[in-house]
């Protein structure tokens, strides 16, 4: 029963990660931004002007993002619905930057 449930965890675990796999706009109307989470562990910050690659991983909650000098920027992530929301901390306040997933359009 024990190895039961730890294969549900560990599937379940494996899904949620895998859950952040795609493309994501985000919802803020005045500076449109989109995230785009590889498997391969790349990611790419694409706004109007430029566009980032950048290594990253992940643990149970949290973005693990490495930055263009090298440090790492752990950034924590949750769900609402379909809304990917990344916390970060701005100036001594919290920001919650919110994300919905899209399709590619070829």
């Amino acid at each position: 029963m024990k190895l039961i449930t730890l294969i549900t965890i560990f599937i379940f675990s494996l899904s949620e990660n895998n859950k952040i796999i795609g493309l994501w706009q985000s919802l803020d109307t005045e500076k449109t931004k989109y995230l785009d989470f590889k498997t391969g562990g790349n990611l790419f910050e694409i706004d109007k002007e430029e566009t980032k690659k950048k290594p990253y991983n992940m643990d149970d909650k949290s973005i693990n993002i490495r930055q263009d000098n090298g440090s790492f920027s752990e950034l924590p992530y949750y769900f609402s619905g379909d809304t990917l929301i990344i916390q970060k901390i701005d100036k001594g306040k919290i920001v919650k930057e919110k994300y919905i997933k899209r399709a590619i359009s070829l």
